[in-house]
């Protein structure tokens, strides 16, 4: 599909690419663009919004104070198809870039994308950075994660175990994985790995394209100190579309070379 630019000019100061994928969420994409044009490094900005289901609804896209491209596809596509998509679509930022995957549906604060991307320069060993994701109510999520294995998955299924819990205080920290809610990659990280595996249309693919980063030398990190809010929607809870695409997932990534080879690096400390 094509990339069409509706705001904005392309400027080398650029440096932070989001790529966004809509659902029909133009409801979470105003206000998230409204998010985006308060931060104070929104000049740094260029995004390119996926159109996976059709929204009429656009005019809030005139007024962003940064470059704004759209795809439009013409059948809606998985999770890493557009994201990949999106990470090859013009203008691309400077090599520098930071790729940052983005949900539609979260609530920013501050300039936490650009303290990551400072907090990921800082980290040159670093593959991804993620802040911490929180609910509508303040509640934690389990965005941050322990590589899933069968007993693990089994017992969560059966209600029986809880999420891996972060560590306390303030101090970034490096979990197995982190969800692709809020993700922020070195744009040259993400070109070495070839973007996300699209063999899975929807869910693990953050956590296969964690795997491998950790595999390829380079760790995941979490800034506990830059938060997001998420309103989860939890669509594999409760339809068996996405219920199924999520089991399908599990079993590809636990059968996966992948799986088999991370599993033998050292234990985070």
């Amino acid at each position: 599909a094509a990339c069409r630019a509706v705001a904005g000019q392309a400027s080398q100061m650029r440096d932070i690419h989001l790529s966004i994928v809509s659902h029909g969420h133009a409801h979470y994409l105003e206000r998230l663009f409204a998010d985006l044009a308060a931060m104070p490094s929104a000049r740094r900005y260029q995004v390119t919004l996926v159109m996976n289901i059709p929204d009429a609804d656009r005019a809030f896209l005139q007024h962003a104070p940064f470059p704004v491209g759209i795809i439009d596809n013409p059948h809606p596509q998985g999770f890493g198809h557009n994201h990949n998509m999106a990470f090859r679509a013009p203008p691309l930022a400077a090599e520098r870039a930071f790729f940052v995957v983005l949900n539609p549906d979260v609530r920013l604060q501050g300039d936490a994308l650009a303290v990551l991307a400072e907090r990921l320069g800082q980290n040159p060993d670093a593959g991804v950075i993620a802040p911490r994701v929180v609910s509508p109510q303040g509640v934690p999520e389990d965005s941050a994660r322990e590589l899933p294995t069968l007993p693990g998955l089994i017992r969560k299924a059966l209600g029986r175990s809880g999420a891996w819990q972060a560590p306390p205080g303030d101090a970034v920290f490096s979990p197995d994985w982190v969800a692709g809610i809020c993700m922020l990659f070195p744009r040259q990280v993400f070109a070495q790995l070839n973007g996300f595996d699209e063999g899975y249309y929807l869910y693990y693919e953050d956590v296969d394209i964690c795997s491998r980063l950790r595999l390829a030398g380079y760790s995941v990190l979490v800034d506990p100190t830059q938060a997001i809010v998420h309103d989860a929607q939890r669509s594999s809870r409760r339809q068996w579309r996405y219920a199924r695409w999520h089991l399908y997932s599990v079993l590809r990534f636990l059968r996966s070379d992948v799986y088999r080879q991370v599993r033998r690096l050292p234990r985070r400390r």
